[in-house]
């Protein structure tokens, strides 16, 4: 037997151990967040549903990057954008291109972006619209 084989028959054991455990833990149940939560936290962020324009902070009176960003993760997330029709994706992802500078990176003239910029625009508006299945 081959010194490399040995490490391996070691840690076979380990990994069918913590797969085992994996698959024991119950699953998180979103239920109760989507009945109760996501409905206001929408109603709070919305700005205009159909063009997808959301706030990121509860009194912001202008759309935000990141509030589209955040409302595209959270429906990804509990399985609801599948409820996101075709029509409003492509209002989606123009408002998000709405956001996007000539250099090609994403900005909405305020302060509130998270993260290091804009580096993390970038990422988090082409994840939004990967999501949405359409492109910058």
């Amino acid at each position: 037997m081959s010194r490399e084989a040995a490490p391996r028959r070691r840690r076979a054991p380990l990994l069918l151990a913590l797969v085992a455990l994996a698959s024991a833990r119950p699953a998180v149940d979103l239920r109760p967040f989507e009945r109760d939560v996501l409905p206001r936290w929408l109603d709070r962020f919305t700005i205009d549903w159909q063009k997808g324009e959301f706030r990121y902070e509860p009194n912001a009176t202008a759309p935000s990057l990141y509030g589209l960003i955040d409302v595209v993760h959270v429906l990804a997330s509990t399985g609801l954008i599948d409820t996101v029709d075709d029509d409003l994706r492509d209002a989606w992802a123009l408002t998000l291109a709405g956001f996007q500078s000539p250099s090609g990176f994403y900005d909405d003239g305020t302060n509130n972006t998270p993260g290091w910029q804009p580096w993390h625009g970038a990422a988090s508006a082409t994840a939004a619209l990967a999501l949405l299945q359409r492109r910058p």
